[in-house]
């Protein structure tokens, strides 16, 4: 589960994404942030 934010500027649009695990095993992180800038490919 997880939400994120995503800005257009001049050089491509900016992502910031967290996503939380709901199911973790033992050594699975809690959650992770992405910061992406550009395209996806």
């Amino acid at each position: 589960m997880g939400g994120g934010l995503r800005w257009n500027t001049i050089i491509g649009p900016v992502r910031v994404e967290y996503g939380y695990n709901l199911n973790r095993r033992t050594f699975d992180p809690e959650g992770t942030l992405h910061i992406a800038i550009g395209f996806p490919f």
